[in-house]
């Protein structure tokens, strides 16, 4: 068996600006956010500075990005769609191999996958999820007339804002410490992927020795598994 290392164009440029987009503005929201629900800007009246020019203005722009994911996440039938992330019965062998590799603390070999992290598929449905409540939250905190047709009160978003906000960035903090191990322990290229969109696969290919002479077989020997007919396999 022979292996080949190509590299191969995964991620569109749209989807790498995209991820660009969340890497500055989700920090500096982060950050802004915690500086809105503390006392230290309310002492140093910088709350309606912070508000208007940094916190709000970056949300809308995050907002938008998170819109044009959805919506390739509902439309795509590439890598960048949801079938992509679904844990499907070919892609549980991958997953559960990158659960051995993280149980192993990163010490077994990295198995190999196209696009997407098999493990983390869900994980990534669920996380997008949170954004988009977490961007629905800050808006109707900035929209009272929403408020009142929704009747939520100030109060209880802020809290969930909060705690989505909390949430995401303890995913955030573990998708980032775990990609770069994967980089670090794989042949992927998994960061450099997020500036080039290529990443190296591992294509295994099997030399059969050809046959030189001829075999003869009883009709009789041949047994069939449950009728199924063997079609080959897809390397």
């Amino acid at each position: 068996m022979s292996e080949t290392i190509k590299r191969i164009m995964v991620w569109p440029k749209w989807w790498r600006w995209v991820h660009f987009a969340l890497l500055v503005l989700i920090p500096v929201l982060l950050v802004t956010g915690w500086l809105l629900g503390s006392d230290l800007a309310v002492q140093n009246n910088l709350y309606q500075q912070l508000l208007d020019e940094f916190h709000i203005p970056l949300g809308n722009l995050l907002g938008l990005a998170v819109l044009l994911r959805v919506f390739y996440l509902l439309y795509d039938r590439g890598v960048t769609g949801y079938r992509a992330l679904l844990l499907t019965p070919a892609r549980r062998e991958g997953a559960v191999a990158m659960l051995k590799f993280y149980l192993s603390f990163f010490r077994m070999p990295l198995p190999g996958y196209f696009s997407h992290n098999p493990l983390w598929g869900g994980l990534y449905l669920l996380f997008w999820a949170g954004l988009l409540l977490l961007v629905g939250t800050g808006v109707l905190l900035e929209q009272q007339p929403l408020r009142m047709l929704i009747g939520v009160s100030v109060e209880n978003l802020l809290d969930m804002h909060a705690w989505l906000a909390e949430a995401l960035a303890i995913f955030i903090a573990f998708h980032v410490f775990t990609a770069i191990m994967q980089d670090t322990k794989g042949k992927g290229g998994d960061i450099s992927a997020l500036f080039s969109g290529s990443r190296y696969i591992s294509i295994k290919k099997t030399t059969k020795k050809p046959v030189t002479s001829s075999v003869s077989i009883d009709i009789k020997d041949i047994k069939f598994n449950n009728g199924d007919v063997d079609k080959g396999t897809k390397e």
